[in-house]
């Protein structure tokens, strides 16, 4: 690992245990284990970090606890209130709570709209038109949700050039949301595209990607 990347990594919070990990397995728990151990004494926005983190391994029991360590008010940095609320929605529609996410949506959708699509963050946007689509699919607002499928697939355009997979991830679990048997083709199709892609960089990411198209349709 050269001395630039090194650096990168340092000031990103991620040691070389965590890098070997990444590369060797991708994101699981040995991972998320590794990121805890290295902070210690989180900051609130490292919590978030980690709650996120903690989602995406499926440990939803400590994910709340880290997010309910986080107190969010009006006086919060947007970064807090972005991410604090983005990842309560999220935990919501993993644990079956929809009433519940749709709420914290409905009352910060404005904020979210601005906080995501300003540019220093459009990187992370397509995680928050992912859930916006699910969400507002749930709910029955079919315009809503096809509009923020639309706002991820000109985000996997511009972040996913040679393989735009997530946006098709995004409608395929719109669509089953909706009751719409559609999505039974656009699954097989995306499935086969998914499985037969030969430009993988980690040896992991073809059945991660398969893993999270098969979450999107339980």
């Amino acid at each position: 690992m050269g001395i630039i990347k090194k650096l990168l990594n340092k000031m990103a919070g991620v040691t070389e245990e965590m890098q070997a990990i990444y590369i060797e397995k991708g994101p699981c728990s040995e991972y998320v284990d590794a990121y805890i151990a290295a902070h210690k004494n989180p900051k609130p926005y490292d919590r978030l970090l980690i709650a996120d983190q903690l989602i995406s391994v499926k440990r939803y029991e400590e994910a709340e606890k880290m997010l309910d360590s986080v107190k969010i008010s009006a006086l919060s940095d947007d970064d807090i209130k972005g991410t604090g609320h983005f990842e309560r929605i999220n935990l919501y529609l993993r644990t079956g709570r929809a009433d519940e996410a749709f709420e914290i949506f409905c009352k910060n959708k404005k904020f979210f709209d601005i906080y995501f699509g300003s540019p220093a963050r459009e990187r992370m946007a397509g995680s928050f038109y992912d859930v916006a689509a699910d969400v507002l699919s749930i709910k029955g607002d079919e315009h809503g949700a096809m509009q923020y499928i639309s706002y991820i697939r000109k985000w996997s355009q511009k972040y996913e050039p040679a393989f735009p997979v997530m946006s098709g991830i995004s409608y395929v679990r719109v669509l089953k949301n909706f009751g719409n048997s559609q999505w039974q083709d656009v699954y097989a199709s995306l499935k086969n595209q998914i499985e037969n892609y030969n430009g993988y960089q980690m040896k992991w990411q073809k059945e991660n990607t398969v893993n999270l198209l098969e979450d999107a349709v339980k």
